[in-house]
């Protein structure tokens, strides 16, 4: 499967248009049916924030590896693909980490349910932490909303 193939895959399964896709990357609806449709290479800084927005890794964009999952455990996400680790520092300086963005994007796709017990579990791990530490470096009592 193409870099292209595999991209269009991806944003379908987020139930996303290009035009929805072309916004969140700060470029266009064309430069999106371009990269899907393989007649353009998006660029090292785009292919990183492509892969970010959809939720999966440039290695599997790039079809290094068939899991789409992005890998969180330690030492997997230093880089987001050989091929690109001497662009990747600095496209990733001037926004959040590849798995920030890949848990806001996750989270904005939850409805208001969905949310509410997202915070609610990351509430209570703080307050575990809070607890097993003896800190009061955790404002707990503060309500996110959803």
């Amino acid at each position: 499967m193409s870099l292209g193939e595999r991209m269009r895959e991806m944003r379908k399964m987020l139930h996303l248009s290009q035009e929805e896709l072309a916004f969140r990357l700060g470029t266009n609806r064309v430069s999106v049916s371009q990269w899907e449709n393989n007649r353009v290479m998006p660029d090292a800084d785009s292919l990183i924030k492509t892969a970010a927005v959809l939720g999966t890794s440039v290695g599997f964009l790039l079809g290094e590896t068939d899991d789409p999952a992005l890998s969180l455990r330690s030492g997997d996400n230093d880089r987001a693909s050989p091929a690109l680790s001497e662009e990747e520092p600095a496209a990733a300086a001037h926004r959040y980490g590849i798995e920030e963005d890949m848990l806001l994007n996750l989270f904005n796709h939850l409805d208001r349910a969905g949310k509410a017990e997202v915070i609610d579990f990351i509430q209570y791990k703080l307050f575990r932490l809070q607890n097993a530490k003896g800190s009061s470096q955790f404002d707990t009592t503060r309500r996110l909303k959803a």
